[in-house]
């Protein structure tokens, strides 16, 4: 993936220097670890990625895949943790539910919070998987509106433009409505219910390559 993501560079005459493999490999290492952790005995996990060129910029997706337990259906496992399980139910007792916005929709939008994570104990620093993964995609991508990234588990969508991150994230926590409030309804384009059920978690990631903005970053 690292390779691949600095292929994509090579393409505007840059390289990742070691700060930024540094950063690709924690990220990717953090996405594996989760996926063992938290799938345990079916673990699958894929990645994909394509380059391709649209009106002088270039646009990258980057699609990580993993099967198994839904993010809702890990959180109930046996090994999850008495601490694990407040950081979800601290947000969650919070929320608001209908028909649109259920609790499963509440305990994924939950499950990308800094600092919330169905394992965490006193001693470890978990629960910085997806924010680290939509901090990079932020400062990586260029276009605020053309760079998207989409997570799917079980029957809920979360999708956002990089301006949707800039407008609600607030240190790690992005509740997507104007006050960031886990107690507010979530704006109903960046949160969905979905019909059918993912038998996993998809991490899709769109970013717009643009030379200015690489030699700015």
């Amino acid at each position: 993936i690292k390779e691949f993501l600095d292929e994509c560079l090579n393409e505007y005459g840059y390289h990742l220097n070691s700060a930024g493999e540094r950063v690709i490999e924690k990220i990717i290492s953090e996405w594996i670890s989760n996926c063992k952790n938290h799938l345990k005995l079916f673990c699958e996990y894929y990645c994909t990625g394509s380059l391709n060129y649209e009106e002088g910029m270039g646009v990258c997706n980057l699609v990580l895949i993993n099967f198994g337990e839904t993010i809702n259906e890990s959180i109930n496992s046996t090994d999850t943790t008495l601490i694990g399980k407040n950081t979800f139910e601290e947000i969650t007792k919070k929320q608001v539910y209908d028909s649109k916005f259920t609790k499963e929709n509440g305990t994924v939008l939950a499950s990308i919070q800094r600092k919330v994570s169905r394992l965490k104990t006193e001693t470890n620093t978990r629960g910085t998987g997806f924010p680290q993964i939509m901090e990079f995609f932020s400062h990586l991508s260029d276009d605020n509106q053309k760079s998207k990234m989409t997570i799917v588990s079980g029957n809920t969508q979360i999708k956002f433009a990089k301006s949707d991150y800039l407008r609600y994230n607030e240190n790690g926590r992005i509740f997507f409505n104007n006050s960031n409030d886990p107690s507010k309804k979530p704006n109903s384009k960046n949160i969905i219910k979905l019909k059918n059920n993912f038998p996993g978690t998809l991490i899709s990631i769109k970013f717009i390559f643009k030379k200015e903005h690489i030699e700015e970053i």
